[in-house]
């Protein structure tokens, strides 16, 4: 396995390569909404449809443009991802590579932020990359 491939899992035991974010498949889409409304003018065409729905053609917009800046062009451990991260932060404080190298793992606050949308996802992850090691885990199934 390639440093590079390596290094697109995450600190938390997510890994880019499976994110949105990263692949930019969902800010390449918002695009290319954003285009095909700009080109038939749909602002304009918002204002004369007479529904209800077509009143947030702004807030819309701004929000498909917020997709589109969901894209992320480095990995996690790359410095990647949410600027903010406490996981992240959190590895590189203990000098650890990811959550799988820390004796708090299990339990951890910081991995408590990731179960809305990940559940125990990641946790299922950290276990595996522990038990195996991160070459072995990323050839196997991953949870998101």
């Amino acid at each position: 396995m390639s440093d590079a491939e390596k290094n697109l899992v995450t600190c938390c035991g997510l890994y880019c390569g499976d994110c949105y974010a990263h692949t930019g498949k969902l800010a390449e889409l918002a695009q290319a909404l954003r285009d095909m409304l700009h080109m038939h003018n749909f602002e304009k065409v918002a204002e004369v449809i007479p529904f209800e729905e077509f009143t947030y053609y702004k807030e819309c917009d701004a929000f498909l443009r917020a997709l589109v800046a969901l894209r992320c062009q480095q990995t996690c451990r790359g410095g990647g991802g949410n600027p903010l991260c406490e996981i992240r932060a959190c590895c590189q404080e203990k000098g650890r590579a990811g959550c799988w190298e820390c004796e708090q793992m299990e339990g951890c606050s910081k991995l408590k932020l990731l179960e809305p949308v990940h559940r125990d996802a990641n946790i299922k992850n950290l276990r595996n990359i522990k038990k195996e090691g991160i070459d072995k885990w990323t050839t196997k199934k991953r949870y998101w």
